[in-house]
């Protein structure tokens, strides 16, 4: 799973699952979007233009999974 947050656009894109493509989407909600694969399965949800006034995205809570963290690549220049 892989969360990716746009400051300037105020979105938060939650992946799901990155070895499935994604084939449609729908507003489920206001400024909430699920991407489905061709077999109807949730792979992302996205939150566009308002995720902050969505979520409370100060935080990020993770209970009971088990769970490694991989640290961003870091870009050469």
């Amino acid at each position: 799973m892989k969360i990716e947050y746009w400051q300037e656009y105020d979105a938060l894109y939650i992946r799901l699952r990155e070895d499935v493509p994604e084939a449609t989407g729908a507003e489920v909600a206001p400024s909430i979007v699920f991407h489905y694969s061709e077999n109807h399965e949730v792979v992302s949800v996205e939150m566009d233009s308002r995720a902050s006034k969505l979520v409370d995205l100060g935080e990020l809570r993770i209970e009971g999974l088990p769970v490694s963290v991989t640290a961003p690549k870091k870009v050469a220049g």
